[in-house]
């Protein structure tokens, strides 16, 4: 079974914690009266190397989570987002969500959100182990950017090169569910020859 499967495989992730809370929080939704409910939980490992002066300048990781939700309560919407995952922030958040949505006027073009479950095809190269586990690679990447632009014809080159690794869960009060990793990596690099021209 496809539910079966995304628990799995988000679990073994370490991602039960996030799972707890996003269906905590569509129930305690669903109780206070919304009708539809959409979280979304992500988090991301961040590692960027930044470069100027043709010499790597600093190196940075740090881990962020964000959960965004979304409710309709009559055909009245309000989303908002959490980066902190306790169960008091989010009884915060309901509560002022379903306070405002209380005070605001309905939607009359909104449809509902789809009826799941559904069953996702399988996208191939989203997620790369060796990018999330690339480590000090990256800093011989970054040198080897700044060599090739200077032999090039560069005088000096300046930018920055981030590698991240992310997870999210999907969960909705129409019994939609999934779990998505991925990976990416990012170079921004400037090549400088004069004051006048770079690229």
């Amino acid at each position: 079974m496809y539910l079966k499967a995304v628990r799995t495989a988000a679990e073994t992730e370490g991602e039960e914690k996030k799972i707890d809370l996003a269906n905590y929080v569509v129930k305690k939704f669903l109780k206070m009266g919304a009708n539809d409910v959409v979280v979304s939980a992500t988090s991301q490992e961040t590692t960027q190397i930044k470069f100027a002066n043709s010499e790597i300048s600093t190196t940075q990781t740090w881990q962020s989570e964000k959960m965004h939700l979304f409710i309709a309560a009559n055909k009245r919407l309000v989303s908002t987002s959490l980066r902190n995952f306790t169960k008091q922030a989010a009884d915060e958040a309901v509560d002022k969500m379903m306070a405002f949505a209380a005070a605001t006027e309905p939607n009359k073009e909104y449809g509902g959100i789809a009826e799941g479950p559904f069953t996702y095809s399988q996208i191939e190269d989203i997620y790369d182990k060796a990018v999330e586990e690339l480590g000090e690679k990256a800093v011989d990447i970054t040198e080897s950017a700044i060599q090739a632009a200077m032999q090039n014809g560069a005088k000096r080159v300046a930018g920055v090169f981030e590698i991240a690794t992310h997870q999210t869960y999907l969960l909705t009060s129409n019994k939609a569910e999934a779990f998505d990793k991925g990976t990416k990596l990012y170079l921004s690099l400037r090549a400088l020859i004069d004051k006048f021209a770079s690229g």
